[in-house]
């Protein structure tokens, strides 16, 4: 059966009644997906794209989101066919679809695509059916700049002016822009802050962590979202009058806005008291963001108490048993009762800290970490390996449960040795990164080095051919001590797919190889 016959033969059971042809169609299209699939005509793609706009049955099943999974599929092709089809049947995708389709448009990074995607805000956004895809503009500022500059206007508008104020702080915040469009958008910020505020005075009497995470949820904490974006923005959107509103927030009962309020306070020289700033730091709810925004506006030297650590990774495990953990758990209390300095898989000095959750009438184990002591002792930064198996704390001693965690963690680390995660084969060449090294390997012989001793990845044009007069790209691989360590023609791989993976395994080191070429945010 031909490639096209296939995908047609999946169209029309992606759009079936029974759940379970749809979920074959979709498992079948995943497979060609992860397979190659070069070649397909273009009007089968087209097609494609057609049947994400159809009314689906209703999803029984997070799976159950055929408009997402076609327009993934069409992802992996480029045209302007494509792009032009996506606009025409934008407005039918589902939500996830339209997220998908517009993350494609930008992916691509062509003027075409561009202009596609600013071609389905003007058709969609006065009906209310546009996507906003504020982290991938996030990752293009230039790009943001020009949707900001020519829609701004819709940051009155109730489905949009979330993401308008995350795109408004970011650009500022990078200073692309400089009180944009000032006159116009600081009324429509107090205004909105006016009737926000409104809002929140109704729950701030009863103001409780538990209330917020447990019965309030999405209701209270999307009023959080908006007051807190406003209070940032008001460091760029400033007045007498958003003074007030920040000097007040600084007294809320919400530590989150109070955190908020200090650092925009503390941007615009207005003073914030120490008590204000202690309680910014140690509340479990604001202390992780709150450190990390001193951090972020270099102002680290206002921070009131030496123990920040430990309060950034009790407000980590806190928010990870939310909304990270495979059940949702509100911790009523949580005590670290120990810690643990190690080095990770590549000999950088770490720590974690054992806590002790209450949360149901329970007392349970939990892991926080780990904290990257390069950066000084008390630092915040981490890579986040926070985990909890909800063992009760007190089935074992600490001793115990640190021994536990040390089997834990060598047998994550002899799966990771074994995980592959880039593999080509090529003619002669074989290459591979499994777990943290690289393997390069032809008939005559095999040559590795670890991820973490790479200095640098290069391309770089060396003679070949049978009499050497031919110069050919060959992708360089130097170690730390400059020496080009491994040498192979770039026609072997994907380069752009392999200095990602590269990435992905090292980008947590503190010196990262450079890879020539790539561009990563």
């Amino acid at each position: 059966m031909s490639i096209e016959s296939q995908v047609k033969g999946i169209l029309k059971r992606v759009v079936n009644e029974d759940p379970d042809l749809r979920y074959e169609a979709l498992d079948e299209l995943n497979g060609l997906k992860e397979n190659n699939h070069n070649g397909l005509d273009k009007d089968v793609l087209i097609q494609v794209i057609e049947t994400a706009a159809n009314p689906f049955p209703k999803p029984v099943d997070k799976w159950d989101e055929p408009s997402f999974y076609l327009i993934d599929f069409v992802s992996d092709f480029r045209g302007p066919e494509l792009s032009d089809a996506i606009v025409k049947n934008f407005a039918d995708f589902s939500l996830f679809g339209k997220q998908r389709a517009v993350d494609f448009l930008l992916e691509v990074e062509e003027e075409r695509s561009f202009a596609a995607f600013f071609e389905i805000l003007e058709r969609n956004l006065d009906v209310n059916t546009a996507i906003i895809p504020v982290d991938s503009l996030m990752e293009r500022p230039m790009l943001a700049k020009r949707v900001m500059e020519k829609f701004y206007t819709y940051i009155n508008n109730t489905t949009y002016k979330i993401d308008f104020y995350h795109l408004l702080s970011y650009l500022h915040a990078q200073d692309v822009f400089y009180q944009f469009k000032q006159k116009e958008i600081l009324p429509i910020l107090v205004a909105d802050y006016q009737v926000a505020l409104k809002q929140y005075k109704e729950y701030e009497s009863d103001y409780n962590p538990k209330h917020v995470y447990c019965s309030w949820k999405d209701k209270y904490l999307e009023i959080r979202e908006r007051l807190d974006l406003l209070l940032d923005l008001f460091v760029y959107y400033f007045s007498d009058e958003t003074e007030q509103f920040l000097k007040d927030a600084l007294f809320y009962k919400d530590p989150t806005l109070n955190a908020r309020a200090a650092i925009s306070c503390i941007q615009r020289d207005l003073p914030v008291t120490k008590d204000v700033l202690t309680h910014c730091a140690t509340n479990i709810e604001s202390a992780g963001t709150f450190h990390s925004n001193l951090l972020d506006i270099r102002k680290d030297h206002l921070n009131p108490i030496m123990d920040k650590q430990t309060h950034a990774a009790k407000s980590r495990l806190f928010f990870h048993l939310l909304y990270e953990n495979d059940q949702e758990i509100y911790a009523k209390k949580i005590e670290l009762m120990d810690q643990l300095e190690t080095e990770n898989n590549y000999g950088q000095p770490v720590r974690y800290y054992l806590a002790q959750v209450e949360a149901n009438d329970d007392q349970f184990a939990a892991w926080v970490g780990a904290f990257n002591l390069e950066e000084g002792e008390d630092s915040i930064f981490m890579w986040d390996e926070t985990y909890t198996e909800l063992e009760p704390f007190n089935a074992y001693t600490v001793e115990e449960h640190k021994q536990r965690f040390f089997d834990r963690s060598n047998t994550e680390k002899e799966k990771d040795e074994n995980e592959i995660h880039f593999e080509v084969n090529h003619q002669k060449h074989h290459v591979k990164i499994q777990g943290k090294q690289l393997f390069v390997s032809t008939p005559n012989e095999t040559k590795t080095i670890p991820l973490h001793k790479i200095k640098k990845v290069t391309i770089e044009s060396m003679k070949g051919g049978l009499f050497g007069l031919v110069k050919k790209e060959h992708i360089v691989i130097y170690d730390i001590q400059g020496e080009a360590s491994i040498v192979f023609p770039i026609y072997v791989l994907d380069y752009g797919e392999f200095c990602y993976t590269i990435l992905e395994q090292t980008d947590h080191l503190k010196e990262p190889p450079f890879l020539e070429y790539m561009e990563f945010e």
